[in-house]
């Protein structure tokens, strides 16, 4: 397994979580949202439309815009609630930790993850409650106020995941 590297614990504390709160002026101590075990699958769909707005939304997206970075954040998903550490997605993404660590911040950024210390580690955890808004916000004026016809119709497989 590869060991916690040297340079993604600033990086991420540079572009973490705490320091974009600090920034935004938002409670330093707040997740962006984020709810370990949070599920979309709990039926939460539009329970937050109105809480993203079309720069939050383009943000979002554009985080996701990026193959690596889009498959890290369905790695975390599937491993939701528990996340991973940072040392395991790159193990299993064969991702360098330099290029992890950026791919991370960008994440981190648009509220996507969150990160917890545990001694000497870095476990990352989705904020499946942001890709929530963001659906809720995309489909808020869908189907002429019926936003029940807007659920997803088919749940992807694990093959298509990626």
């Amino acid at each position: 397994m590869l060991e916690f590297s040297k340079h993604v614990k600033p990086a991420l504390q540079r572009g973490g979580v705490a320091h974009e709160a600090a920034g935004s002026g938002r409670d330093a101590n707040r997740t962006n949202g984020c709810r370990p075990g949070f599920s979309l699958r709990s039926g939460g769909y539009f329970g937050i439309v109105g809480t993203m707005n079309n720069s939050d939304a383009v943000t979002t997206l554009a985080a996701l815009a990026q193959e690596s970075r889009l498959a890290v954040f369905r790695l975390l998903v599937r491993h939701a609630p528990t996340g991973l550490t940072v040392g395991v997605i790159a193990e299993q993404l064969d991702l360098p930790a330099p290029t992890l660590s950026f791919h991370l911040k960008t994440l981190a950024h648009a509220g996507l993850v969150n990160t917890t210390q545990e001694g000497r580690f870095v476990r990352v955890h989705a904020c499946v409650e942001r890709i929530d808004g963001l659906v809720g916000f995309l489909t808020e004026s869908c189907c002429n106020g019926h936003p029940e016809i807007c659920r997803p119709r088919m749940q992807p497989t694990l093959d298509s995941a990626g």
